[in-house]
């Protein structure tokens, strides 16, 4: 079909249609898929994902949601991103996971001082703990 790309969301083990001009996010979200999202412009991350199979255009984003390191082991930022080609994505802790991107880090206590603060996220802002 013209003017759209397939995308298999194995997540969901479904695969739809995104319009050109259309992020993966909002196509899903129009098709009735709770896809996992929070902000809908690049800086939460929550929307972050697994790419398979398949090239993507990256919208504008932070680098604190999906850095360049990220980007070149696969991963994308649903709401922030468009279909080039047919894909195929997981979204984390989904199917094929993605949770590789979760390592276990030892503990270090560091004492340290703000000169100064710029773009927080939401969490950060409304002190929200985890």
């Amino acid at each position: 079909m013209t003017g759209e790309k397939i995308v298999e969301l194995r997540s969901v083990r479904r695969s739809i249609a995104v319009p050109d001009g259309r992020t993966l996010l909002d196509a899903a979200l129009d098709q009735g898929i709770a896809y996992p999202h929070g902000c809908r412009s690049g800086r939460c991350a929550s929307g972050k994902s697994r790419l398979i199979a398949g090239e993507v255009d990256f919208l504008d984003h932070t680098r604190i949601a999906v850095s360049d390191e990220e980007k070149t082991r696969g991963f994308i930022l649903a709401c922030r991103t468009w279909p080039r080609t047919e894909l195929t994505v997981t979204w984390l802790g989904g199917e094929d996971g993605g949770d590789d991107m979760f390592v276990t880090l030892e503990e270090t206590r560091l004492r340290s001082a703000c000169s100064s603060a710029d773009h927080f996220t939401s969490t950060i802002q409304s002190g929200a703990q985890p």
